[in-house]
């Protein structure tokens, strides 16, 4: 993909991804809030991956052949000398910290919410829904964004996301447990978070 494509099309790519990771707990909570078992829910999006490997297959010889424009044969360049780069290592502990961080808050917000917490189901879905759905938008927003103008947003925005991203959701969980009566006593979120 980084070979044949630009930032573009690789941020359009995962905004289709988030389209995906939005809309599985949009499944799951409506197939758990309708009394079926969640087994159910797996076989729906099951089901709908196999269409879309269906149609992915159906339309293979519609994409185009991949071009080398590189016609040079250059001999790999050995691990050990990639890490001594400035930022090699830099780059890769943010992404293993990046895609961690995401991962985890994506994968356990709805027991946090729905068991830990005591929120409705509906409730829990719906806030992971929007955790999710709001990576895709920033990801389709960078997509679709001018060339030119992605470099200076990404490092206007980068610093600020993560301190941001934390304080949004920490005042949404607030307001959710505002709409439920039941007070900040308790705080929304774990302590670490602080």
């Amino acid at each position: 993909m980084a070979t044949r494509h630009s930032a573009r099309t690789l941020n359009l790519l995962h905004a289709f991804y988030g389209l995906g990771a939005t809309t599985g707990p949009v499944i799951m909570t409506s197939v758990l809030v309708a009394g079926f078992a969640w087994q159910r829910g797996y076989a729906i999006v099951g089901l709908a991956q196999i269409a879309l490997a269906a149609c992915f297959a159906a339309t293979r010889t519609l994409w185009p052949p991949p071009v080398r424009t590189n016609t040079s044969v250059s001999r790999p360049v050995p691990i050990h000398r990639t890490l001594c780069l400035p930022g090699a290592r830099l780059g890769m502990l943010t992404f293993f910290l990046y895609t961690g961080m995401e991962a985890t808050a994506g994968a356990w917000t709805f027991s946090l919410l729905a068991e830990g917490r005591s929120l409705p189901v509906a409730l829990a879905g719906t806030a992971v829904s929007a955790y999710w759905g709001g990576l895709m938008m920033g990801r389709l927003a960078f997509g679709l964004c001018p060339p030119a103008l992605v470099g200076v947003l990404a490092h206007a925005t980068g610093l600020a996301a993560v301190p941001l991203a934390l304080f949004s959701m920490s005042l949404a969980l607030w307001a959710v447990y505002e709409l439920l009566g039941r007070g900040v006593e308790t705080p929304p979120v774990p302590q670490t978070v602080w």
